[in-house]
């Protein structure tokens, strides 16, 4: 473990603190997650007002990893999404702001299921997907690869994975998800073969 900083405290009393964690998984390979607590507030209305200034946390601290990993080019930073995020401009604004260094970033979309915000409750499911594939086809234009993260479990089942195949470049696949067992040699090989079959990048962590 690189650094465990504290990155986002939106209520400033101490309650609900957002960790942000980043870790080397193997040599050159870096990957940048929130701890839990980010997932048990992202929807709460004291996080969603302050998401601007979240950002701009997220932003500085990144920046601060960046210089302390002195990144050689064949380095991978890998930054875990939540989809949540995509319904504020602000995190579309802060990808464009790296998007000259997007070589050494991997996007992995978490498997989170969502609540949309106020201003998009109106959607359907097929009009929810059908943005989020919009808000995807745009980072990816940024020059990002794209990753569906955990795959197999929660939003990024077999049937999202197959609708957002435009603008993916992977899955990522744990098998420590699964006692090592039949089961989990199964999932594996099958969605090894699904990568495969759609020329796509498979990982296994």
């Amino acid at each position: 473990m690189l650094k465990n900083s504290l990155l986002f405290n939106p209520n400033g009393r101490g309650s609900h603190p957002v960790t942000m964690k980043i870790m080397e998984c193997s040599e050159g390979i870096y990957k940048i997650f929130y701890s839990s607590d980010f997932f048990e507030i992202v929807n709460e209305k004291i996080f969603t007002e302050n998401y601007a200034q979240f950002i701009l946390w997220l932003e500085k601290e990144i920046d601060s990893f960046l210089v302390q990993l002195n990144l050689k080019k064949t380095d991978i930073v890998v930054l875990r999404i939540h989809p949540q995020q995509l319904f504020y401009s602000e995190t579309l604004v802060f990808l464009e702001n790296y998007k000259k260094i997007n070589s050494f970033f991997y996007i992995t979309l978490s498997e989170v299921e969502i609540s949309p915000p106020f201003f998009k409750s109106h959607l359907t499911t097929s009009e929810l997907n059908a943005f989020i594939l919009g808000k995807l086809a745009q980072i990816r234009n940024f020059g990002y690869k794209i990753f569906l993260d955990n795959i197999g479990h929660g939003r990024n089942h077999i049937g999202n994975a197959v609708y957002y195949l435009p603008v993916i470049s992977g899955v990522c696949f744990y098998s420590s998800k699964f006692k090592r067992s039949n089961t989990q040699k199964i999932f594996s090989l099958a969605w090894r073969e699904f990568s495969r079959e759609y020329n796509k990048v498979f990982v296994s962590f």
